[in-house]
């Protein structure tokens, strides 16, 4: 599914090393760069970047989960953010996007974000059920317009929708 190698733009599962998405190989990192700077993304929050992802996995008609982090407050008073969120439920993707038959767990990062070691805990067990597993960040813009503006079926890409 989404992920696609350079050459071709068909899906390859498992293309992509950690943190790491096709706009982003070593082919396409200037490009897709400035294509995000033309954009204004590369330097936004994670909040901005989330709200621009699914702003426009909607326009594309991608039904899109987010657990939001609720405001806590702690016994001397501070206030904190924290996930509600059982088993092994941290780490777990910030989005998780769904259309056509096809299901996508993306990780939304800055371009400077980290993986935390539970976020690679999930990466890793989502990639050996091949599952479709994405780390997005502002400078893979191009390739994620071109991934929600795809119809996609079991076998890959059917056609791609104009917005």
């Amino acid at each position: 599914m989404p992920r696609t190698s350079n050459e071709d733009q068909r899906p390859v599962r498992g293309a992509n090393t950690p943190g790491q998405s096709a706009a982003t190989s070593k082919a396409g990192t200037s490009t897709a760069r400035r294509a995000a700077a033309n954009e204004g993304l590369l330097r936004v929050s994670e909040a901005e970047w989330q709200a621009k992802v699914i702003q426009t996995a909607h326009l594309y008609s991608w039904m899109v989960a987010h657990f939001r982090p609720a405001k806590t407050q702690r016994q001397d008073g501070s206030v904190f953010h924290q996930t509600a969120v059982a088993a092994d439920g941290k780490g777990f993707p910030d989005l998780v996007l769904v259309n056509t038959g096809t299901v996508l767990f993306v990780e939304l990062k800055t371009e400077t974000g980290r993986l935390s070691p539970d976020q690679l805990r999930w990466e890793e067990a989502l990639r050996m059920a091949d599952a479709n597993y994405e780390v997005w960040r502002p400078s893979d813009w191009p390739n994620v317009l071109s991934i929600l503006s795809t119809t996609w079926g079991p076998n890959g890409p059917i056609q791609r929708r104009v917005g």
